[in-house]
């Protein structure tokens, strides 16, 4: 059996870079660009890859169109050893955002979500969606009401469910309040904590029978964890990892300390 099943969005990403504050780029204006950098992403391939990094067994299941970044997306999961649940490929474009990032680190996002909105129940074999755990990123339209489907089946065969919705479908609480009522963990982007925190009122409201840990004791549980599963770590691998990598040239750019 499988350990996660991740189920969200696939995404070609194009970062831009440039020279100037968000201030100084005025409509009409051509502005240069200092750099480009072509990768994939989305969250339900990004954490797919994440896990399978960290030695899990892993499948995605999500949509990407009949076209050349649907084929990029398929090749590298494959490459990382990620399993793809077969789905049937959307007549609309594989997915695409356009991230700027200006001089002060300040980034705004433009995307198409495209074939991400596209999945249904008929493009897969439901039975596939076996393992110990589901992780479901941020779906819409008839993609969100197909998570919903998924999340049913899968609860009723005792797979637990770790949820990450986006900020703006965490703010819709009736509607993805049937995903909540199914959710083991549930897992909230920076900026919008706050509607579902404070006092802690509005989650305790929507799922039931759920246990808070502090940070200190979810560190030593983790700890205990790998300690008693040392040889699923791969060393070499933590070494080599291209964004641990990135995460300490970060630390150093922002703290000014070196790792």
């Amino acid at each position: 059996m499988l350990d996660v099943v991740c189920m969200g969005s696939s995404t070609i990403d194009l970062f831009v870079n440039v020279n100037k504050s968000m201030k100084q780029i005025h409509p009409g204006d051509k502005t240069l660009v200092s750099n480009l950098d072509y990768e994939t992403g989305g969250g339900g391939t990004n954490g797919a890859v994440s896990l399978a990094r960290l030695g899990c067994k892993v499948a995605y299941l999500g949509k990407v169109g009949d076209d050349h970044n649907g084929e990029r997306i398929l090749k590298e999961l494959k490459k990382e050893n990620v399993k793809v649940i077969k789905t049937k490929l959307s007549k609309l474009r594989t997915s695409f955002s356009v991230l700027l990032e200006t001089k002060e680190k300040d980034r705004t996002i433009f995307t198409f979500k495209g074939a991400n909105n596209d999945l249904s129940l008929d493009d897969f074999k439901l039975k596939k969606v076996r393992a110990k755990w589901l992780y479901m990123t941020t779906h819409l339209n008839k993609s969100f009401k197909t998570c919903k489907e998924v999340a049913r089946y899968v609860k009723k065969r005792n797979t637990k469910i770790l949820f990450n919705p986006s900020q703006y479908l965490a703010k819709q609480k009736s509607k993805i309040s049937p995903i909540l009522k199914l959710t083991d963990i549930i897992v909230l982007n920076k900026g919008i904590g706050i509607h579902y925190s404070g006092d802690n009122s509005r989650l305790l409201s929507d799922i039931k029978n759920i246990k808070f840990m502090s940070i200190s004791d979810s560190i030593l549980d983790l700890y205990k964890h790998y300690e008693h599963n040392i040889s699923m770590i791969d060393k070499h691998e933590i070494e080599e990892d291209k964004f641990l990598s990135y995460a300490k040239k970060l630390k150093e750019e922002y703290f000014n300390e070196s790792t």
